[in-house]
């Protein structure tokens, strides 16, 4: 019969999960996490008309002012539950030479994995061409891959028929490696209608080397078009099973943007009632470790460490975004 385990909440490892970052990873970024009360229920979002609507307003000399009624929309969801166990054995524990704290090292190996299945979840919903609108998407068929073709106009075209103004631009990386030698790009960050050389001084982003042209960088690029951030997807993660060759892909280029994608999207900031794509939905908190202890694992028992999450990503409104799919091939 298979004895009872004690399981217990580790707040002290939760807070290594929690502040644990990984630099390749931008889900966070590019959908934020809102916490929830409960594990299911409704979500409310509210219409591009109650946000941005400017009707009336004028009051007569004995009329009344006129009413904001705010349109709520409610849409049921379920979270789901998410998870990695790790196990360290009492005897690494035992014999752990200080600094070095085996419980530590493992919960952040599995906050690693952890989040890695959330950035391909995120990615996921970002590069779905059912996620949005029919008119907020276009395949470019290799358009990108042309370093003389015009893509800062595709760019500002997008961004205005997006019904509410789209505050992040997130880009797989291939296709921003292409942004950085597009011409038109180059040329509208430089506030120049052709490209130039110029001599680069040295700093960040900077060869400090004459006659190079200036590259596109994620700042640079914000600015230029007006947005908070640009973000890059760079992260890997193994598409085979493991006990194959190892075969890796980018988890910011999936099946449904298979040769390259870019999207506009209007993300929450500080405004609660605001239109925006999407979110990920989180109960509790980001994420939670719970701990227990094995005495049949290993000579002298093992503890297990798991970090957990519950989340879903929904979708607010469709439109409040654009998809560039099919940048780099046709």
């Amino acid at each position: 019969m298979p004895q009872p385990v004690d399981v217990s909440y580790a707040p002290g490892l939760t807070r290594i999960a929690v502040e644990y970052q990984n630099r390749q990873f931008i889900a966070d970024q590019v959908l934020p996490p809102m916490p929830h009360s409960a594990k299911s229920g409704k979500f409310k979002s509210y219409s591009v008309y109650d946000v941005f609507g400017i009707e009336g307003g004028r009051i007569g000399p004995t009329s009344q002012a006129d009413e904001l009624d705010y349109d709520v929309s409610e849409t049921p969801f379920a979270m789901d539950d998410f998870g990695i166990v790790g196990w360290v054995s009492q005897q690494a524990i035992d014999n752990a030479e200080a600094p070095v704290q085996p419980m530590q090292a493992m919960t952040r190996k599995v906050t690693n994995k952890v989040l890695l299945i959330r950035e391909r979840r995120v990615a996921q919903a970002v590069l779905n061409t059912g996620n949005f609108a029919t008119a907020n998407k276009v395949d470019q068929a290799a358009f990108w891959a042309t370093a003389a073709n015009d893509v800062w106009s595709r760019l500002l075209a997008a961004m205005d028929l997006c019904a509410a103004p789209p505050n992040v631009l997130v880009l797989d990386i291939a296709t921003f490696r292409a942004l950085q030698k597009n011409a038109s790009m180059l040329a509208a960050i430089k506030g120049t209608l052709a490209t130039q050389f110029i001599e680069q001084a040295v700093g960040p982003g900077k060869t400090g080397a004459p006659m190079i042209p200036d590259s596109v960088f994620c700042p640079a690029l914000a600015a230029a078009l007006g947005i908070d951030r640009v973000l890059i997807g760079s992260a890997w993660f193994a598409s085979s099973k493991k006990g194959q060759t190892l075969t890796k892909a980018r988890v910011w280029d999936l099946p449904t943007a298979t040769k390259g994608g870019a999207a506009f999207l209007r993300v929450a900031q500080d405004q609660i009632e605001d239109v925006v794509w999407g979110m990920q939905l989180m109960w509790k908190q980001p994420l939670r470790v719970l701990t227990w202890f094995d005495p049949n694992r290993g000579a002298d028992g093992s503890t297990a460490i798991k970090v957990v999450e519950t989340t879903k990503v929904v979708l607010v409104a469709n439109d409040a975004g654009f998809l560039f799919y099919n940048t780099l091939a046709a």
